[in-house]
């Protein structure tokens, strides 16, 4: 599965399925010390623990804290440990010829995790408060040329103060980045001229992205 996605996010994990994966981490935690933890999941699970941490990304970060949200769950400590499993993580991306962004700057790991994760929930308000619905009501040029659109947000001051994970996704997410964009851009295009919020499982977005264009 991992060789036929470009961004780990694109491989599917339900709610139930990322609690399932937490309650197995903390249980493994828990029984265990972290060293024996750790290198049981880099022998055994560490496709199991990069797709974990890439939708703890998208449900967990919260203003720019991505760690704390992780440890916290499943009972690691965060001094040391967080770099092990990051690194667990880049094995992965190495592994299956996934992209590292390692020349994007930024933090080591948690920029990687959350590119491959999309846009967090947490940051969406700030992606359609200042990106999606002014190229819907005018105050950016939007002609259907995604590029261009970008070129024009980024010169105007709408994208001063934006949550960093956006950047991120949208300067390295590539294809995958831009289809999500459109998507968004279909979805208020339709609300704005209808009245009426289009189901988002529909146009293959998070459920909170139809809250997001109300």
């Amino acid at each position: 599965m991992f060789r036929d996605v470009g961004l780990i996010g694109e491989i599917p994990l339900s709610d139930d399925e990322e609690s399932q994966v937490e309650a197995a981490l903390r249980e493994l935690l828990r029984f265990s010390e972290p060293g024996k933890a750790t290198q049981f999941l880099r022998e055994e699970a560490p496709c199991t623990l990069a797709c974990w941490l890439v939708w703890k990304g998208i449900h967990g970060y919260h203003e720019g804290d991505y760690w704390a949200e992780v440890c916290q769950s499943v009972g690691l400590p965060q001094v040391n440990w967080p770099q092990k499993w990051g690194e667990i993580f880049e094995n992965v991306l190495q592994s299956f010829g996934l992209a590292a962004f390692s020349g994007s700057g930024g933090y080591r790991f948690v920029k990687p995790i959350l590119i491959h994760g999309g846009i967090p929930d947490y940051c969406l308000d700030d992606f359609f408060g200042r990106l999606v619905w002014p190229a819907v009501d005018g105050r950016l040029d939007y002609t259907g040329d995604i590029n261009d659109l970008l070129v024009q947000w980024q010169a105007s001051s709408l994208h001063y103060g934006t949550d960093k994970p956006v950047f991120y996704f949208l300067g390295h997410g590539g294809k995958v980045a831009a289809d999500f964009l459109r998507r968004c851009l279909n979805m208020a295009l339709q609300a704005y001229d209808t009245g009426q919020i289009p189901g988002a499982k529909d146009l293959g977005l998070p459920d909170h992205a139809e809250e997001c264009s109300s």
